[in-house]
């Protein structure tokens, strides 16, 4: 019989795991991905039987006290801080959670990996390569598990034509966890939304019997 390819079903995520361990997490931002993200980890005890981890929401960090204050009422979250530094210093942290805008993802990153910590970062990875290669080489040395939280990490019908003017190279994974570079401009990225959308609307006419459709 072949190998296994690495999928695994939910049902067949938690058989014999043996101890489940418990992973503190600290989250940076309280709006719309810091909620997703939050909603994710509170689900993970039910939807995976055992789960890989017990989450424990050690901490939610903000600008705004007042507004993290209540998102860590809301959310679960043990405390609420507002300096993201704090989620570095914190030893019952074990994750880092990065759910800030796009200019707040490399400096906090890097910080979490250098103090040991795992490393969880909504897309994009960084604002450019440049960016994004630093954050790879903190968590390379700091020996961390990190990842992008991007839906096209786990799909295969994603680009993967390499540079060069007018093409698309949307995301390459980097390390066994995963991570992802983007290497693609906004203006190449459009073009192929817009490919993309194109072909959507042919597919969606022959669908219909439209066979006569000019491709």
């Amino acid at each position: 019989m072949g190998k296994r390819n690495e999928f695994m079903t939910m049902s067949e995520a938690g058989r014999d795991a043996g101890e489940t361990p418990t992973l503190g997490v600290g989250m940076l931002g309280y709006a719309f991905m810091g909620k997703a993200h939050t909603n994710a980890y509170k689900t993970l005890d039910y939807i995976y039987t055992p789960p890989p981890a017990h989450p424990r929401l050690v901490a939610i960090a903000g600008r705004d006290r007042e507004r993290v204050d209540a998102a860590a009422r809301r959310y679960g979250y043990e405390k609420a801080v507002t300096d993201w530094r704090d989620l570095m210093r914190d030893p019952a942290i074990q994750v880092f959670d990065n759910g800030a805008p796009n200019n707040l993802h490399a400096e906090p990153c890097i910080a979490a990996a250098q103090a040991g910590k795992h490393v969880i970062c909504e897309k994009p990875l960084g604002r450019d390569a440049a960016e994004a290669g630093r954050m790879l080489a903190a968590v390379r040395a700091a020996g961390v598990v990190s990842m992008v939280t991007l839906i096209y990490r786990d799909q295969r019908q994603h680009p993967r034509t390499t540079t060069g003017r007018g093409r698309v190279a949307l995301s390459r994974p980097l390390n066994r966890s995963n991570s992802l570079v983007p290497s693609v401009d906004v203006a190449d990225l459009g073009q192929w939304h817009e490919a993309a959308k194109r072909r959507a609307h042919l597919v969606s006419h022959k669908q219909r019997g439209r066979a006569n459709v000019d491709e």
